[in-house]
């Protein structure tokens, strides 16, 4: 079976990780990626066969005012790739301008798949600063799939916005390789050896602010808010992973908000995590804040409940049916300050959430490990017509 891969980067995580289960599963499979914005920020992809990149460093994909033709030349630059090929099945990951300006993808596959990451469902994309245009092609695109593939919650969202693909729907998952690392980490090391060996002090309750640098995290008015309830500071350890999309600006500003805001922290930054790390980083943590601008149920997420972290979320956030889907509980409230509020009943009465972290702890496996979802994705490729 020969199959393309249409990806933002080739060396993402899920990416990366989705490769490497599918090679596993699928050994006889040639598997070849074609990415738009390829960066090494992340471990290289060695699993796939071929790898094809787009220029992304074009001289006017650096300029903002006409950074907005970059999708016309990146799918100039697919078709160009595609011409004289053709693949059993071709997998378009996150439905980029790039992707809905070409138009021949069904020309070269048997089968074309189409997985939503989310912002395309929340009018994020644009073409040519025009949320309007992309939707039109959008729309073109949707009539030439043949298959949406997501999870339930995303598909119920996706039938809802466009029900011609009411039957078209396959329920799956993008699992977490941290995770795997997390269920192997909790059977031999607890909560404050994991704090130990991150320099964390042990005795406080370790509360995670976001899981990347950016700044849809709200890191800077989290911070505020703690830094006005003293009663918090001698109790909490925070925590700032900021080594994924972080702009030395931004995490140079969150460093010197949390140096004046009383509370000893952790802030992590200009270095990749490896699956192990991330683990560590999920275990030390007790309880986690999430209060992004926008987040489509992250495997980050998904990884701090695993590791028995209580998790307050904003209810802006489309949470409450992933959670529901999964089996697992979360806390949510409508403010920052309210969040913080929370955050001060569940650290001052920890035990009373014992029974509630340790369902999560058992339901967060079977939707969420590779080893397990990827079942789902091998079925869709190999037994659809």
């Amino acid at each position: 079976m020969k199959i393309l891969l249409i990806v933002g980067n080739a060396n993402d995580i899920f990416i990366t990780n989705m490769t490497k289960w599918l090679k596993k599963s699928m050994p006889d499979a040639t598997i070849d990626i074609f990415d738009f914005f390829h960066s090494n920020i992340q471990e290289e992809n060695t699993y796939c066969d071929n790898l094809h990149s787009s220029n992304s460093n074009i001289w006017f994909n650096k300029v903002k005012i006409i950074q907005s033709l970059y999708p016309f030349y990146a799918s100039r630059q697919l078709k160009k790739f595609l011409k004289g090929k053709h693949y059993d099945l071709i997998q378009c990951h996150r439905i980029s301008p790039i992707i809905t300006l070409t138009n021949c993808l069904k020309k070269h596959c048997n089968k074309l798949f189409a997985t939503f990451w989310g912002g395309e469902l929340d009018n994020v994309e644009k073409i040519l600063f025009s949320k309007k245009i992309y939707n039109t092609k959008l729309d073109s695109f949707i009539s030439r799939i043949d298959y949406v593939i997501n999870s339930k919650a995303t598909l119920k969202r996706i039938t809802e916005k466009y029900p011609s693909l009411a039957k078209k729907r396959i329920e799956a998952y993008l699992g977490s390789a941290p995770l795997e690392e997390v269920y192997k980490l909790m059977e031999k090391e607890d909560k404050e050896a994991s704090k130990e060996k991150l320099s964390i002090p042990t005795g406080k309750k370790v509360v995670l602010i976001g899981y990347s640098g950016k700044a849809l995290h709200q890191h800077l008015p989290i911070i505020d808010e703690l830094a006005r309830r003293d009663d918090l500071k001698e109790k909490l350890h925070l925590l700032t992973p900021m080594t994924r999309g972080g702009n030395a600006n931004y995490c140079d500003e969150v460093d010197a908000v949390l140096k004046k805001s009383g509370y000893t922290y952790t802030l992590l930054r200009d270095r990749f995590l490896n699956d192990e790390e991330v683990a560590r980083l999920r275990n030390a943590t007790d309880i986690t804040l999430q209060f992004s601008t926008f987040d489509a149920f992250s495997r980050s997420i998904i990884e701090c409940l695993c590791a028995k972290s209580v998790l307050v979320y904003g209810n802006w956030l489309d949470y409450k049916e992933h959670l529901a889907n999964g089996r697992l509980i979360a806390h949510p409230v409508s403010t920052i300050e309210e969040g913080i509020d929370k955050l001060s009943e569940i650290a001052n009465n920890i035990d009373k959430y014992s029974k509630e972290v340790e369902e999560n702890h058992i339901n967060g496996k079977a939707k969420n490990l590779w080893s397990e979802c990827i079942a789902d994705w091998v079925n869709a490729y190999l037994n659809t017509k």
